[in-house]
């Protein structure tokens, strides 16, 4: 199987309005591309992250294990 490269991710904080007149968006977050910047989403702080690697390696796992589709 072929090493698959999964993005980076990390949240960082969101704000909204104009260079004097900034706020916060308290309630929300922005998930984006450590390495290049770029941006995944905005969500709300409730969100829980996971990256691709847990959830690929716990389909695989699940998918080795019946016999009908492992």
């Amino acid at each position: 199987m072929e090493e698959v490269t999964f993005p980076q991710i990390e949240e960082q904080p969101v704000s909204w309005g104009y260079y004097r007149d900034l706020h916060d968006a308290d309630r929300y977050k922005a998930i984006i591309d450590r390495d290049t910047g770029k941006l995944f989403s905005i969500v709300s702080k409730d969100y829980k992250l996971i990256r691709h690697e847990e959830a690929v390696d716990e389909i695989e796992e699940l998918t080795g294990k019946s016999r009908e589709i492992g």
